[in-house]
């Protein structure tokens, strides 16, 4: 019995050819998640390498560097979220590696490499944004082409993300202060200068508690604090008590300055936050409009997860610490607990255990107020505005205004 040939795509009729596009496209839609689940276990296959690996840092830097130059950005953040959840070390230091990857990234930006930006920019503390920064300044010296990256950021990630553009000005701020002038060092009222100018000559006046200027400020302190634990750089005396030198900063700036100043304190006290509330207790509140002893308890508290990362009593352990605390940081803490659970949390999950604390029954009604407040309010800092309102929708129905207050 002989078979009808095949005919050629120019002979069937309109029915016949549209019959074959839509079996084709159904073997797309098929086989497509097979081949996107593929791609994902090649990549957890990868990441599981480095498992037992005898230089397990060198082998994650490998890993996410290779993933970025053959690959892209994209992926290059989701093996981060890979090694975040299997690798507990990795987890708490996951903000120097993303500092790496915005180092390797502005080499393709520069080299006019094909560069897509997402909200993923944001995993573990925005590191990337100052990784990025540093090379472009130091590259350039031109904080136009760093300002003109920032606003790329900003329209890029308009919906996205709230806090990217925040970020990216931090960035500038401390990239520009990079101790590279011998003549400064033992003096970190001339090593910050250079960038404290900086912020102002490009950052315009916005003067709010989170506009440009002030996320463009903390870069600076932050970067100052980073060099002060480099021997030398000729700053013990000033990384022996930094508070000191905060409290003669300008007014608008001693907030920013004390909140980078927290690393030190975590360092010499060795992780004892009951003393660096004391701490924080003797701050002077006169002339200012807003609580800058509560922001920066916050602010502490936020590195609280980063330090317990591995304690499963954290919930238990931070709350006690809180209740601990004089009446007026009481509710900060809570507050820093909640923040630090995203600032520190599971790349793209991060919302998943701060809601779990915030619901925590272990929290009383005034206490689980101050948690969901900040947690609801920073979602956007995070997410889309579409994942905003999915997870805002998983709060009680009392806490869900909070969802749209602005804050960062």
């Amino acid at each position: 019995m002989f078979r009808e040939p095949l005919r050629s795509l120019k002979t069937l009729t309109k029915k016949e050819v549209g019959i074959v596009a839509l079996l084709f496209l159904a073997l797309v839609l098929r086989f497509l998640p097979l081949v996107k689940e593929k791609e994902k276990s090649a990549a957890k296959v990868a990441v599981s390498g480095c498992h037992s690996s005898s230089n397990q840092v060198e082998c994650w830097d490998s890993l996410i560097a290779t993933t970025l130059k053959k690959e892209s950005l994209d992926n290059a953040f989701t093996v981060f979220g890979d090694l975040y959840e299997s690798e507990p070390n990795f987890a708490a230091s996951c903000h120097g590696f993303a500092h790496s990857l915005g180092l390797a990234a502005y080499k393709d930006y520069a080299a006019g490499k094909d560069f897509s930006l997402s909200n993923k920019t944001s995993y573990c503390g925005y590191g990337f944004y100052h990784g990025f920064m540093e090379t472009l300044l130091l590259s350039t010296h031109n904080p136009k082409k760093a300002v003109d990256f920032c606003n790329f950021v900003g329209k890029k990630l308009q919906g996205q993300n709230n806090d990217a553009y925040g970020a990216c000005f931090h960035g500038i701020g401390h990239g520009t202060v990079d101790g590279s002038n011998p003549g400064t060092w033992g003096d970190p009222g001339a090593v910050v200068k250079p960038g404290l100018e900086m912020c102002e000559k490009i950052a315009g006046d916005d003067k709010t508690q989170f506009g440009p200027l002030y996320r463009c400020v903390t870069g600076a302190y932050n970067a100052l604090e980073i060099l002060s634990a480099n021997p030398k750089y000729q700053l013990s005396a000033f990384r022996a008590q930094p508070f000191s030198f905060c409290d003669e900063q300008k007014e608008v700036y001693k907030e920013a300055c004390y909140t980078n100043m927290l690393p030190a304190l975590l360092a010499n006290d060795q992780n004892n936050f009951s003393k660096i509330a004391e701490t924080i207790a003797g701050i002077s509140e006169v002339g200012n409009s807003y609580d800058i002893r509560g922001s920066v308890v916050m602010s502490l508290f936020y590195e609280f997860y980063r330090v317990n990362l591995n304690n499963a009593n954290f919930a238990d352990t931070g709350v006690a610490l809180c209740r601990s605390l004089p009446s007026l940081a009481h509710f900060s803490c809570i507050e820093g607990l909640a923040g630090g659970l995203m600032k520190y949390g599971s790349p793209g999950k991060e919302y998943v255990k701060a809601l779990a604390l915030c619901g925590d029954k272990i929290l009383d009604i005034n206490e689980k107020d101050a948690c969901y407040s900040r947690l609801l309010a920073i979602l956007g800092n995070w997410y889309t505005a579409s994942k905003v309102v999915e997870i805002c929708n998983q709060a009680p129905g009392d806490y869900r205004h909070y969802c749209s207050e602005k804050t960062s």
